[in-house]
């Protein structure tokens, strides 16, 4: 069986490496980006089967989002925000922009997350 691959896109240190710990120890392979560009090329490169992405992060999360979103070859890449940051208007930008699986908040529990790439990568 072979492990789906999530990237992660966050500038905090400490989120990324928790996260890809608790996605480790559950199975998934993962890679991570602190950057916009980085992010976009690791994308296009390494084709993870779903992105964890921080909406707020250095970069600009929204613009990282949408190109996702739009790129040939990233837009069918399951996305799911996890942010501090989360309320109405953002939640709906980004529906109304992108094609975002899930909005989380941040500190989101382990199984929340866990349940999220499950249903999405089913789908």
């Amino acid at each position: 069986m072979s492990r789906h691959r999530i990237l992660i896109i966050d500038d905090d240190s400490d989120f990324v490496d928790e996260v890809s710990e608790l996605l480790s120890n559950a199975g998934y392979s993962t890679i991570s980006a602190s950057g916009h560009e980085e992010a976009m090329n690791k994308a296009r490169n390494e084709r993870p089967d779903i992105v964890i992405l921080d909406i707020r992060f250095a970069g600009n999360g929204i613009k990282t989002a949408e190109e996702l979103d739009g790129g040939e070859e990233t837009s069918g890449i399951p996305l799911i925000v996890v942010s501090g940051h989360v309320d109405e208007k953002l939640n709906s930008e980004l529906r109304e922009k992108t094609q975002v699986k899930d909005v989380l908040e941040k500190t989101v529990l382990p199984l929340d997350l866990i349940a999220s790439i499950e249903n999405n990568l089913n789908n």
